[in-house]
């Protein structure tokens, strides 16, 4: 009987899904078909209900910015009263095709922008949290706050309230480390200030797990199946994007993604939850796994702010901070590799090239690399005590050290499969448009400026990773 019933059930959702594939299909041919894009002011869009539902969500501040009647909107009408036809036509299959189409239309459908002389540059827009808001290009503050609640309550987050709590705790501490080193820096006395300024999204925000923070913009998103006004449910979740951007979740950045960032207009962190899942997290990882992995990589993210180009101008004035510039930049470039490059036309063999590392382009990401990893070393040591630092890690890893394991789990964050491609790696030391180091030079740079990595592994000073103290070098002394 409860075959017969799920069988039931499987048969109507396959016609369900059928009828909203034929709807797609329909809606696609829509879009294929749809080649000319005219420009209309605001008040001479034809189609009313979509004029209605833009002017709704139009901000009533940036009539002092801008003259909202002569906005000229880049839109193809005869595209939005096709769409608007086949949702007349097939409202039950359009309503659970409305969520995709609402995201569609979102990120492509309208750019808005002023119009004859009050025109202004998208920097402009930006800086009045407008352009973005209107025209979301990447994901939808409202769509990542939906998911992140939906992953809450149906327990799908690997990672509680509770764990990210430690998870900051832990954030803290290398932060610490680095308040302290720049306490001892004599070009950085603003320093201390500029860094205890820094925001910090870690995870997701503490306020989605309450939902009834957010119960009126969740409503906006939920409630689509139930709303046949397509345009009026679009216009409503731009404006919760522009509510959600005041309040500091941005359009732009996405609460999953493996990608962490530094934005140093805003002075603001990012490292979204998707880092503190496994296999790059798990509350029963070893301290200093943890410490080598997220505590290297939040370390790096903050040292932006103290690198080369978001230090603070007055900062070159101080020859101490130009010498460590410099001795970062030397000691890249002295990182050189023996390469078999592709052989020239006509020629029989293959040929060998040397090619060295470009300091003074990779200076603003080499810098947090190794001062990051630094700031995270001394908060595990801090943390672990001395002893326990050369003690096993894990059963599970026989004979490896907990310094040990930070390294491995630090050069986890920068190795994969392409670290042995030779034509990968060529190219990726070419890449001049690009401050990241190649995967190899970070990892290896990282460890060649760390004593403590010498002493983990028991490197003799002669060997290749091993530099003397006075090659080695420090952005805080």
């Amino acid at each position: 009987m409860k075959y017969s019933s799920f069988a039931e059930r499987h048969s109507n959702r396959t016609a369900e899904y059928e009828e909203v594939a034929a709807f797609a299909t329909e809606y696609f041919s829509i879009l294929a078909n749809s080649t000319t894009k005219l420009d209309v002011k605001l008040d001479d869009l034809r189609n009313n209900r979509f004029k209605s539902a833009l002017n709704e969500i139009l901000p009533d501040h940036l009539e002092e910015q801008l003259n909202l009647a002569k906005l000229k909107i880049y839109v193809d009408e005869n595209l939005i009263d096709n769409l608007d036809e086949l949702f007349q036509r097939k409202p039950k299959q359009g309503q659970h095709f409305t969520l995709l189409v609402a995201l569609m239309l979102m990120s492509h459908s309208i750019d808005v922008r002023p119009y004859g002389k009050e025109e202004m540059s998208k920097a402009q827009l930006s800086k009045f949290c407008f352009y973005e808001a209107v025209n979301p290009v990447k994901v939808s503050a409202v769509f990542n706050l939906y998911v992140a609640n939906l992953m809450i309550r149906n327990s799908f987050s690997l990672t509680t309230e509770s764990e990210l709590l430690t998870i900051k705790g832990t954030m803290k501490k290398v932060q610490n480390e680095i308040s302290e080193a720049l306490g001892s820096a004599s070009w950085s006395r603003s320093g201390v200030e500029i860094l205890s300024n820094i925001t910090e999204f870690i995870g997701l925000p503490e306020e989605v797990f309450v939902e009834d923070n957010y119960a009126e913009e969740l409503s906006r998103f939920t409630a689509f199946e139930a709303d046949s006004d397509i345009f009026g449910k679009i216009m409503k979740l731009r404006a919760s994007n522009f509510r959600l951007a005041e309040r500091h979740l941005s359009a732009r950045d996405s609460y999953f993604k493996l990608i962490a960032t530094f934005h140093a207009g805003l002075n603001h962190l990012t490292l979204p939850i998707m880092f503190f899942q496994p296999p790059y997290y798990s509350s029963e990882y070893p301290t200093s796994y943890i410490f080598g992995f997220l505590g290297s990589t939040f370390g790096h993210e903050i040292m932006h702010r103290f690198a080369p180009p978001h230090n603070q101008a007055n900062w070159f004035s101080h020859a101490s901070y130009n010498q460590s510039l410099n001795c970062y930049k030397r000691s890249y470039n002295d990182m050189c590799f023996v390469l078999t490059a592709p052989h020239d036309q006509g020629a029989s063999e293959n040929r060998e090239e040397t090619e060295c590392v470009d300091g003074e382009n990779d200076l603003k990401d080499n810098i947090p690399d190794v001062e990051g990893a630094r700031a995270a070393f001394k908060a595990m040591k801090r943390q672990l005590g001395e002893k326990k630092l050369g003690q096993q890690a894990i059963v599970e890893l026989d004979g490896i050290t907990n310094e040990q394991l930070f390294f491995i789990a630090n050069a986890k964050v920068y190795c994969d499969k392409r670290m042995n491609d030779q034509a990968e790696f060529l190219k990726s030391l070419r890449n001049s448009e690009d401050s990241h180091g190649a995967e190899k030079v970070r990892v290896n740079g990282i460890a060649r400026q760390m004593s403590e990595f010498a002493s983990a592994f028991d490197c003799q000073p002669t060997q290749a990773m091993v530099l003397s103290d006075s090659k080695r070098c420090s952005l805080f002394n």
